[in-house]
């Protein structure tokens, strides 16, 4: 999740509900223009950083990887928002 409670706190979440890493992102998000960020995954560990970037704000090591296929995005709990999204 990024931007979350108040776009103050972003994090990883397993489960949907046990949060693995949290890291303090205040005004990461904008109403008026795109931000850039990427996610890689593999071998179970997880990452997250902005565009631009090299080094991942958000870091994760699964104990327990969980093969990816597939993701998704979306804009939650009331929230409005755009993706624009690049894939391999």
């Amino acid at each position: 999740m990024l931007g979350g409670w108040g776009n103050t706190k972003s994090i990883v979440r397993r489960n949907r509900s046990v949060i693995v890493a949290e890291a303090i992102t205040p005004k990461f998000l904008s109403g008026t223009e795109y931000r850039g960020f990427w996610i890689r995954w593999g071998n179970g560990l997880v990452e997250v950083g902005k565009e631009g970037e090299q080094n991942p704000f958000l870091k994760w090591k699964d104990p327990e990887p969980l093969n990816f296929r597939y993701y998704g995005v979306c804009t939650a709990w009331g929230a409005t928002g755009s993706w624009l999204t690049e894939g391999e």
